[in-house]
């Protein structure tokens, strides 16, 4: 086993991946390019030596796909590290698919058991479930989920800044252990979605659960058919398995439930005041969320009701920070190390990296282990998470970011 002193330093940095599977090539639109991209250079540095990282993985998650390809920070304790090495620089290539006519993003991407890329793909007209072909990225499947709220107040109002700032619909989703789509569409519905392929070597995506949440959470929502309404609506931001299979689900207003699968049983408490716009992470020994006031460690009871273990408040500023989506931490927690916990919080002059020790017996004085501001008095936040290995944190400044 390797160990270390826990390091409280923080660094930027940028990754990417690529997966490539033996499946047979199938044809997609390229996004173009524009036209200043003569005046660029096709190819700057030079290729590299693989350096793997010494070190112990994060724990495999019994319901979730293996670590690497399950979800947005790659497993459940959103270390957002990959088992496979980056792009070396070796007669490297660009494969592109547009998916719509304007604009649109593949937020999260997952990797089913054959290397076929699952991922939710939103654009001005809504959001669909895609299975890529890894080589070419040509759509093999599609379902389309129902528009988010979002959306249709930012085409109504011309306020395009509603969709960046909106993080529900589909966009945190995971892949589970049997290569099944998890998600929380607009309709405040828990999905899962099956793909399989056809007979004629076409896929399709089939329904294999669906979990009806309106009758915990509000769901009077602006839509085509109901501009104006006069309820309360609250958006689902983010699902997650525990590792006894409940599934677990957090709404924009403070809502944290979970849903039996094998029952339909449906739990939930509200967290009053607060506001949760991160997706969070799960080890064995708990769920850990952060609102826009404090930091959770969850279980659930016997009915499935999560119950607060401990919560931990931290320094939320003054307002939201430009390059932020609201006044709080702009991190899923990050579970690592030994029994740590670690997330940014909102300081008005420097944002800190926070590191707690995550035992539901540590004393509130010890649960803190180190504070660390990051990057330059009056620039600085965050809204990705941080990445974790070992006992090592980096993160990355999006201050001035607007979309």
């Amino acid at each position: 086993m390797f160990r270390r002193t826990l390091n409280c330093a923080a660094v930027p940095a940028i990754a990417a991946l690529t997966v490539l599977a033996g499946t047979a090539p199938a044809h997609a639109d390229q996004i173009p390019q524009a036209p200043g991209h003569r005046l660029v250079s096709h190819y700057d540095g030079a290729p590299a030596a693989a350096a793997p990282l010494r070190g112990e993985a994060p724990p495999q998650h019994p319901f979730l796909a293996p670590n690497g390809r399950s979800g947005m920070h790659s497993d459940a304790g959103g270390s957002a590290t990959s088992p496979w090495s980056g792009p070396l620089g070796r007669n490297p290539r660009v494969t592109s698919e547009k998916i719509a006519a304007l604009g649109g993003e593949c937020a999260t991407a997952t990797f089913d058991a054959g290397g076929r890329l699952v991922t939710v793909c939103g654009t001005f007209s809504g959001f669909e479930v895609k299975l890529l072909e890894p080589r070419t990225l040509a759509t093999l499947a599609e379902h389309k989920l129902p528009q988010r709220s979002s959306t249709v107040e930012a085409i109504t109002s011309l306020d395009f800044s509603k969709i960046f700032k909106d993080t529900s619909g589909g966009a945190y989703f995971y892949l589970d252990d049997q290569d099944r789509a998890v998600l929380a569409d607009s309709r405040q519905h828990v999905l899962r979605l099956a793909h399989s392929q056809n007979p004629d070597g076409s896929w399709r995506f089939t329904v294999d659960g669906d979990w009806d949440l309106t009758g915990q959470v509000p769901h009077d929502c602006v839509s085509w058919t109901n501009l104006w309404p006069s309820g309360t609506c609250d958006p689902v931001t983010s699902v997650m398995p525990d590792w006894n299979g409940l599934i677990w689900w957090v709404t924009r207003q403070g809502r944290v439930g979970t849903v039996d699968p094998q029952t339909s049983r449906i739990r939930s408490i509200r967290l009053e005041g607060e506001e949760i716009q991160n997706s969070f992470s799960v080890a064995e020994d708990g769920v850990s969320i952060v609102s826009d006031h404090a930091l959770y460690s969850f279980h659930a009871g016997a009915d499935g009701t999560p119950e607060a273990l401990w919560r931990q408040t931290y320094d939320r500023g003054t307002g939201t920070k430009p390059g932020s989506v609201n006044q709080g931490s702009g991190t899923t927690p990050d579970l690592f190390g030994n029994g740590y916990v670690a997330i940014t919080d909102n300081a008005d002059d420097r944002m800190n990296v926070l590191v707690y020790r995550r035992g539901a017996d540590v004393p509130a004085d010890r649960r803190l282990v180190c504070k660390v501001p990051v990057f330059g008095s009056g620039a600085s936040t965050t809204d990705n998470s941080l990445i974790t290995w070992g006992n090592s944190i980096v993160v990355e400044n999006n201050y001035g970011y607007e979309n």
